[in-house]
């Protein structure tokens, strides 16, 4: 039985999970239906960053190589992280991925998915590409001279390649995890998030319903 603070807590990121929208991506192996059937949902905390973020280049100091030069972070402020909320929550739901919660920070990206351990790899691939092709696109087409701009721009590394993976066992997990991500913008102290970006992340997420 839920306890009642999941409930709660879920319910302020919660709508539900709306049709998809059209991928012609079909994930599944069409090999045989049976396998497809013993294969067992795993509940995973995901953690993906913007490429060369703060995250990227604490990998790359403790190494100290020959020649490195502290970064500028790329980090995404008001409208930026507006767009990008917008895409990763339509490519989600185009997508038919199942998230339980999520939330944007600046420079990285925490949720809870739902997922066949097999296409979680092939998932997250598909839906950090297709956002930043979509986000890339729309900054270009919006600037004020997108000329000699090809499509190959729109594929410009966004995200960081990897992707951090805990796999949730238990309703305990899963409620620390969920607090965790619905605070994680306070805990780095940033503002709330826009009422946009919020109803956005209400319609592409749902509660999971057993544990």
């Amino acid at each position: 039985m839920k306890s009642q603070y999941y409930a709660e807590t879920v319910s302020q990121y919660h709508a539900p999970m709306g049709k998809s929208v059209g991928s012609n991506i079909n994930l599944k192996n069409k090999k045989s239906d049976e396998m497809e059937e013993k294969m067992e949902n795993i509940v995973s905390h995901v953690v993906f960053t913007l490429k060369n973020s703060r995250y990227y280049y604490q990998r790359i100091e403790r190494i100290n190589p020959k020649g490195y030069v502290a970064a500028s972070f790329p980090y995404l402020n008001d409208n930026e992280e507006d767009n990008i909320i917008a895409e990763l929550c339509n490519v989600a739901v185009e997508l038919n991925l199942e998230l339980i919660a999520f939330n944007f920070c600046g420079d990285h990206v925490h949720c809870i998915v739902c997922s066949k351990s097999e296409y979680l790899s092939k998932m997250m691939l598909l839906w950090k590409g297709k956002t930043a092709y979509n986000y890339n696109r729309r900054n270009i087409l919006s600037s004020n001279d997108p000329s000699g701009k090809s499509k190959s721009d729109y594929s410009e590394a966004f995200w960081a390649k990897s992707f951090y993976r805990k796999v949730i066992t238990n309703e305990a997990e899963l409620c620390n995890a969920i607090n965790y991500i619905v605070n994680n913008r306070k805990k780095h102290g940033i503002k709330p998030l826009s009422t946009k970006s919020l109803q956005l992340i209400q319609n592409s997420t749902k509660p999971f319903k057993k544990m």
